[in-house]
């Protein structure tokens, strides 16, 4: 109501001034276009902000959205296969940061999106099969890998479930700590999608599991995003 009472005040001041100066046989219709155009330049347009981005494949029927600070997507394409790499640092559709581009952002996140149509490999079975036996919060672990069941899945025509793999207590190896969903269709399409954190700083004495745990829970709601806006034709 204020804005309106300025805009209707500085026209009729506007109007005054412009008639005055005008000579007596100007058209009224003139000085009406004259203070019109002087008030529209004042009014600021609003700006909109975009919050996220959107990727999409026509080809693949696939599509999603991911952050709009996010960098990516790097793109790879062979036949059947489609992979997309986005993350808050630089990173390929393989995961990870390229050679040729040093990392520059301590403690980032990596995404990497897979899609298969028609997936003719099995290796994903046996992770399927385990995670159908654990409840939620379960563990399986073996002598250098552990799978934790955070929930069952459903996209669409695609099921499956959202799980941690991270090294067991007694591994002695390189830090790995990821968050994935794995969805698949009854016609054998498959969709990956990988979370993880990257170019993580460990500080002497730190549990580096908690550290791994830490950046993967501040990424989760644009990990969350990916997968709420996931459409697959």
């Amino acid at each position: 109501m204020k804005k309106m009472n300025l805009i209707l005040i500085v026209l009729v001041v506007v109007m005054g001034l412009t008639s005055c100066n005008l000579p007596k046989e100007a058209p009224a219709t003139e000085v009406m276009s004259t203070a019109t155009s002087q008030v529209d330049e004042m009014v600021e347009t609003p700006t909109v902000v975009a919050t996220e981005n959107v990727y999409s494949n026509e080809a693949f029927g696939l599509s999603f959205d991911y952050p709009v600070d996010w960098f990516g997507p790097d793109e790879y394409i062979d036949d059947n296969i489609i992979r997309i790499g986005i993350g808050s640092d630089v990173v390929t559709s393989y995961g990870g940061v390229p050679l040729e581009v040093p990392p520059f952002q301590k403690n980032a996140y990596q995404v990497v999106v897979q899609y298969t149509l028609e997936n003719e490999n099995t290796y994903i079975n046996d992770t399927l099969n385990t995670l159908a036996n654990l409840q939620d919060g379960e563990m399986a672990e073996t002598g250098r890998s552990r799978l934790i069941r955070v929930r069952a899945l459903t996209v669409g025509d695609y099921s499956g479930y959202e799980y941690i793999a991270t090294l067991s207590e007694s591994a002695q190896t390189e830090y790995f700590y990821v968050r994935e969903v794995v969805l698949q269709n009854a016609d054998g399409d498959l969709i990956t999608i990988l979370g993880g954190p990257s170019n993580v700083a460990v500080e002497e004495g730190a549990n580096w599991r908690e550290v791994y745990a830490g950046i993967d829970q501040k990424y989760l709601s644009d990990f969350y995003q990916i997968i709420e806006s996931l459409e697959l034709n």
